[in-house]
């Protein structure tokens, strides 16, 4: 199972330290192209979004 993060640039380098996979979601574009990514990824089982990124996309979130 893999962890991945969804959220600014700063938060997202924190998480690529750690060695979670992480994508910057800034725009709304970005933002839906990584949830997508996310929830078509088998493996993926925790997804980890900020709440700035979340309400970007709140009605692909809710």
């Amino acid at each position: 199972m893999r962890f991945l993060c969804i959220a600014d640039e700063d938060t997202v380098r924190g998480f690529r330290l750690a060695g979670i996979e992480a994508f910057v979601a800034e725009t709304e574009d970005q933002a839906y192209t990584a949830m997508n990514y996310a929830i078509t990824q088998p493996d993926c089982g925790i997804v980890i979004i900020t709440e700035r990124a979340a309400d970007l996309i709140r009605s692909k979130v809710d």
